[in-house]
């Protein structure tokens, strides 16, 4: 056995104690990397031998320069970051080398995976509360999701693309990740719905009506956010970004990366909230289900007077 073995190469990913960030960095420790870890919370699962913790705020620059204390880092995935402001930085000489700082940016679409933490368990509590009775929006609208696990495939090889031996070709270079398969925003969720044992709505609402609705929901938080805190039903953002068709070309990222997203489903998810306690179990009767739907309808119906009125203005 050869006694002298080349050093690690070692990596610091921002954000990393997050979902995806610490995804990607569980992937490169697999791979024999060195990782850093760097963020303002610790991760929540237990972490593999071999990556470091830091805890620190990206904001603070003494945080950033204790955590590059004592290591050579060959490539930082800034995944708690402003893409704009990445790519502007590509092309600085670094202060301390004769070298150059390349950088590339990837705009991934809405993350899903077993675990996610931000979007999904929303997704399902709103499920589970009866409060996904109607879909809206033009049922040919398209949109596009990423597999945390593509996500974490195009960073690697977003990483190899920046060195010398690949031309430096992603240098300043923004890429569009995503599964590759647009589909209408609503049927993408069917499976989680129905896997979990809830009936997959089959009314479908106009889409104004439903902004004028979402409108409700933001004033009524701002009127009584104050007085009990609650997250609205719906936003006006996400209204359009659910309901208007909003999707990119992955050529560029197959092209110059080698990026081929692998097929996923939403089978994994089901099975991750099901061993989580979640799912319709036979009988099982909410008893605020009522109160809930007399809500839900006084909203609506605030909304379709709304929506009527601006219709009869215009006309």
């Amino acid at each position: 056995m050869d006694s002298q073995k080349s050093p690690k190469e070692s990596v610091l990913i921002t954000g990393g104690g997050g979902y995806f960030g610490f995804r990607l960095g569980c992937a490169l420790n697999q791979k024999g990397v060195h990782v850093i870890l760097f963020d303002i919370s610790s991760p929540a699962q237990t972490m593999p031998e071999g990556i470091k913790f830091i805890h620190g705020d990206i904001r603070h620059l003494s945080d950033i320069e204790r955590a590059f204390q004592d290591v050579d880092v060959t490539c930082v995935f800034h995944i708690a970051s402003y893409e704009k402001r990445v790519l502007e930085a590509n092309g600085t000489s670094l202060e301390r080398s004769d070298g150059v700082l390349r950088t590339c940016a990837l705009r991934s679409a809405g993350i899903y995976g077993p675990g996610e933490q931000r979007h999904l368990p929303r997704i399902v509590s709103y499920i589970e509360k009866g409060l996904f009775k109607f879909v809206y929006g033009d049922p040919r609208s398209l949109v596009e999701f990423v597999h945390v696990d593509n996500l974490v495939q195009a960073h690697i090889l977003a990483s190899e693309a920046l060195k010398a031996d690949r031309g430096h070709i992603a240098s300043g270079q923004p890429y569009f990740i995503s599964d590759g398969r647009p589909v209408n925003n609503f049927e993408f969720f069917r499976p989680l719905v129905e896997g979990l044992g809830y009936p997959f709505p089959s009314i479908r609402l106009p889409l104004t009506l439903i902004y004028c609705f979402a409108f409700l929901t933001e004033m009524a938080h701002f009127l009584l956010g104050r007085l009990y805190n609650f997250q609205p039903f719906l936003t006006r953002t996400e209204v359009y970004k659910t309901g208007v068709t909003h999707y990119f070309s992955l050529e560029k990222a197959k092209k110059e990366l080698g990026y081929e997203p692998r097929p996923f489903d939403l089978q994994e998810v089901v099975e991750w909230f099901k061993a989580h306690g979640h799912g319709r179990r036979p009988g099982s009767h909410d008893s605020e289900c009522l109160a809930r739907d007399g809500l839900l309808v006084f909203l609506l119906v605030m909304a379709v007077l709304t929506w009527l009125s601006s219709v009869i203005l215009s006309l």
